[in-house]
């Protein structure tokens, strides 16, 4: 796995409260210098970025690693559209590249926060260009336009 190191601004990103499309572009393993409420020490970093006005803004919301139906890593692939199984172990690697939908919220003064991560939805094909399905049939009319 490769290390990406972006220059840091040191400026917190203004950031309407919103649903944005996100591409994930990293996962990491990150250690904390203190436990959080929970006594965890360690978390995964979700690197995203999210085009607003033509500009890409970055954000590196944190999760805890753990594996279950109700776990925000779980609801992370599922938003991602990788269909994860809570029973199997998961390569957090599927995550890079993937398009998803995440809702921000702002404090004033503070980095946005992902609240909701939520699955993009498929894009449907119009009618004109679908094709039709015909199984083991003989297609009664030719399809050509």
């Amino acid at each position: 796995m490769s290390l990406v190191v972006r220059p840091s601004s040191g400026e917190v990103p203004e950031l309407e409260d919103g649903l944005y499309t996100a591409t994930i572009m990293n996962v990491k393993q990150v250690k904390l210098d203190q436990p959080d409420a929970y006594g965890k020490t360690e978390k995964l970093e979700i690197s995203l970025e999210i085009e607003v006005d033509g500009e890409i803004v970055s954000l590196d919301p944190r999760v805890n690693i753990a594996w279950s139906e109700k776990a925000t890593l779980f609801k992370v692939a599922q938003a991602a559209g990788l269909d994860p199984d809570p029973f199997d172990s998961f390569d957090v690697e599927k995550l890079v590249g993937q398009k998803l939908k995440v809702l921000t919220e702002q404090e004033e003064g503070r980095w946005p926060r992902v609240t909701q991560w939520q699955r993009v939805p498929a894009r449907k094909l119009s009618r004109r260009t679908q094709e039709p399905e015909y199984e083991d049939e003989e297609v009664p009319f030719s399809t050509a336009r």
